[in-house]
């Protein structure tokens, strides 16, 4: 059983980079019209995977798996999309009620910050957990 979530959270895994690669952000200007420096203004915080996801690693390939991509897309439009939008904009009806908000799976700074093992946890589990149940 911990095979078939390890193998769900990989394929999750492969399709939220696959929506960061395609849906690139604009940068981001501040009130008076200055581009502040997109990394400190995409500052997003992660909690750390639990320890069961440790030692989880995308393994050399997955990201161009056609059969992986084909069947997270499955997936993320069953699972994620109600919360996370079907763009990955964290826009999702679903999404709207909660008291913590999806994030923009498009914001390259947030996934650069997101470790493999913290994507196996997040695409197994998905907002099941805390701090994200609701």
């Amino acid at each position: 059983m911990q095979t078939i979530w390890k193998f769900l959270g990989l394929v999750v895994a492969v399709t939220a980079v696959g929506i960061w690669l395609v849906k690139p952000t604009a940068s981001v200007a501040d009130p008076d019209g200055d581009h502040e420096d997109e990394k400190a203004a995409h500052a997003h915080v992660h909690v750390p995977a639990p320890l069961p996801y440790a030692d989880m690693h995308m393994p050399p390939g997955a990201w161009t798996d056609a059969t992986l991509i084909a069947r997270g897309k499955e997936i993320y439009a069953t699972k994620c999309a109600v919360c996370h939008g079907d763009a990955g904009d964290g826009k999702g009806p679903a999404g709207a009620a909660l008291p913590l908000k999806p994030p923009d799976l498009r914001d390259r700074h947030a996934i650069d910050e997101m470790r493999d093992n913290y994507w196996f946890w997040r695409g197994s589990e998905g907002g099941s957990v805390d701090p994200f149940k609701s």
